[in-house]
């Protein structure tokens, strides 16, 4: 039986472990994917109203709607993207803090490690239940050990200090929750704890899918650690597992529908793009010993492992092959998994189904059984790195101190160096995730060969170089967002947001025949994009408020080039032509075509009317001229340019009273 008053504090300790190793980032910004769920989601800016509407919505939605200035329900009807992701839970989260707060990254980031907290109490909870402590001091326990060095592992950065990752923290929270709950109800039979139990495995499916293996794991988690036989509990374990999740299944297919059979054709949703089979899966393992290596070594860590990133390998190959050791290594590890699992299973040995959980949720992101757009995740291992943390735990308590000169007092002070290191490495690593800047320039010296890093790098810094503060260095700035840049570009040829982003760092640069040359290329790939072309119009600008009138015409004449009834841009040529270089002939055509496009448009008219008398044609000057004062009877700019106009065609009685009733109308 474990004492109110010695479990009170132990929860106090992992409480406040998990909560105050993260505290440094209450004052971070919102970083990387963040944007997608908060700050750039239509549904989760409108706040507490809106909030259950994400239940209704692919989770990328609010997403691409406000990207594409829509309505996110026109969004769907128009089908402008495909859908895939359904994680309304979190999404809910954040539609009433930004109800509540506004968008305050500081008061989601103390909620994601409230929640983390909260994670080591519930698992701290579960454990004690394997594994009571009876009389024994707390440190000294397995449970608690256990959880501490899952709460501290670095790993775990990606979750916590990145705010849209809150869905990984939910869906394992609820997912143990639901078994503690569950592991209560077959202690006590009440019924309102194998209710809270379905409850909360359905809210673990609605953060994330990351504990559907629980449907087939946690009946075995009761069977190898808790003493009721696994046919008696058969039902309850239904209730829990399986009703929650053939739910959570018909709403996301109502909702997003069945998944697509086709694989992406964008390299950056699917890095085996160019892969053959034996390169696929060399890769594969490849990146599963990388994995089992983070979870012992976390270091070199990174966010990006896109596309040509791998671990172990030079950053110009794309693919691994059954040539290179980590491949090799990933089927030797496999194997070792394999064996143990089949040595442990008849004599219930906790590694045998640990290591066969292992693999069940690592499995549902090794691209093995779908793709899953990225080569893998630091995050994907949040959940797996429990199993590390209980397996390595175990090892110190139950295997050294049956060692020669060993003892639990040598488990508990390797534990707490494990605690110390894994404490200081994850306060270190947090650091980088204040700042999108930080962030991408810490983690693209790792993520050398991946397009996105390198896209990163050169956006954060393209962005500097629009503020204030980068005008500091500005060529070095340049200098090395464009080396980032066109590394990306030559990683991926055809990536498309590097192109943009070359565009835009040309013009801070000053280099407006490049950057024009960039935005053709945009244009050529997203005609339907107005932003490019618009961009092209403001170099043109610029090129006229310089005085550098032919580049402004050419630029013109580029935009023209894709969009030819542009009204406004046609009579910025027009006037270039007639007002700066002084070639009113120039003009004519594009006031013309201006004119066919608009012909009741009285700017049109007036100008095209001022056109034609500076190229003398004074006929057709008063015939549109007198069309616009018949429209503006007052407009004495008008009454003027049409007096001035019949005194040059000879008709002096007209052209004076037009004057003086302009000069009149003035005084």
């Amino acid at each position: 039986m474990i004492k109110t008053r010695r479990m009170t504090k132990d929860y106090w300790v992992i409480l406040l472990l998990g909560f105050l190793l993260y505290a440094p980032t209450f004052s971070f910004d919102y970083v990387l994917d963040d944007k997608i769920v908060i700050t750039a989601n239509q549904i989760t800016k409108k706040g507490i109203p809106s909030a259950f509407d994400h239940f209704t919505h692919e989770s990328m939605e609010g997403f691409w709607a406000e990207q594409y200035n829509i309505d996110v329900d026109d969004l769907k009807k128009k089908a402008v993207v495909t859908g895939g992701r359904y994680r309304p839970f979190s999404l809910f989260l954040f539609s009433i803090e930004y109800g509540l707060f506004g968008p305050e990254a500081g008061v989601s980031h103390i909620i994601n490690a409230l929640l983390y907290g909260l994670t080591g109490i519930i698992l701290y909870t579960l454990l004690l239940k394997v594994f009571p402590t009876n009389e024994m001091k707390f440190w000294q326990s397995k449970a608690f050990w256990i959880t501490a060095i899952f709460l501290v592992h670095p790993l775990h950065t990606e979750v916590v200090a990145n705010i849209k990752s809150r869905d990984e923290i939910l869906a394992f929270l609820f997912g143990i929750w639901s078994i503690s709950q569950l592991w209560d109800y077959l202690e006590t039979h009440r019924v309102s704890q194998l209710v809270v139990a379905s409850v909360l495995f359905f809210l673990s499916l609605m953060s994330k899918e990351t504990m559907i293996p629980l449907v087939v794991f946690g009946p075995l988690f009761f069977y190898f650690f808790h003493k009721t036989p696994l046919k008696n509990s058969m039902k309850a374990q239904g209730l829990t597992f399986i009703l929650p999740t053939v739910l959570y299944l018909f709403i996301r297919i109502s909702v997003v529908g069945l998944p697509d059979a086709k694989l992406p054709d964008e390299l950056m949703n699917h890095p085996f793009l160019f892969a053959d089979t034996g390169q696929k899966f060399a890769t594969i393992f490849l990146i599963f010993a990388a994995s089992i290596k983070l979870l012992f070594v976390p270091y070199p860590l990174t966010h990006d492992y896109y596309p040509f990133h791998l671990p172990f390998l030079d950053e110009e190959i794309q693919y691994a092959s059954w040539n290179d050791l980590g491949a090799i290594t990933g089927v030797i590890l496999l194997a070792f998994f394999i064996f143990f699992i089949i040595r442990g299973w008849k004599s219930k040995r906790e590694y045998s189904y640990l290591l066969l959980l292992f693999l069940a949720i690592y499995g549902l992101t090794s691209n093995v059984l779908f793709p899953v757009g990225v080569f893998m995740n630091e995050r994907f291992l949040y959940a797996p790195s429990l199993i590390f943390s209980w397996l390595l735990v175990s090892s110190l308590f139950e295997f050294l101190p049956n060692q020669k000169g060993f003892t639990n007092k040598t488990a508990t002070y390797l534990s707490v160096l494990l605690l110390v290191f894994g404490s200081f490495w994850t306060m270190k690593r947090s650091q980088v995730w204040k700042t999108d800047y930080a962030l991408s320039l810490a983690d693209v010296q790792v993520s050398s060969g991946s397009a996105k890093a390198n896209l990163s790098a050169g956006d954060a810094l393209l962005k500097k170089l629009q503020s204030r503060e980068g005008q500091v260095n500005k060529n070095q700035i340049i200098t090395e967002a464009y080396d980032y840049l066109k590394k990306s570009l030559d990683i991926h040829p055809t990536y498309f947001p590097p192109i943009d982003l070359l565009a835009q760092l040309y013009f801070e640069a000053g280099n407006y025949d490049e950057s024009v040359r960039f935005y053709t290329h945009c244009i050529e790939r997203k005609p339907e994009n107005p932003i490019f072309r618009n961009n092209i119009a403001v170099i043109a600008r610029k090129m006229k408020d310089e005085g550098q009138y032919d580049k402004a015409i050419e630029y013109y004449n580029t935009f023209l080039s894709y969009r030819p009834d542009d009204i406004p841009v046609l009579l910025a040529m027009a006037e270039l032509y007639a007002r700066y270089k002084n070639q009113p002939s120039g003009a004519i055509p594009y006031m013309e075509k201006a004119y066919q496009l608009e012909p009741e448009n009285t700017e049109v008219q007036e100008k095209l009317g001022i056109t034609y008398a500076m190229n003398r044609d004074y006929s057709k000057a008063i015939t549109l001229l007198e069309k616009v004062l018949e429209k503006n009877p007052t407009n004495t700019s008008v009454m003027r340019n049409l007096g001035v106009a019949y005194l040059e065609s000879g008709n002096q009685v007209r052209g004076l009273e037009l004057i003086t009733a302009s000069e009149a109308s003035i005084k």
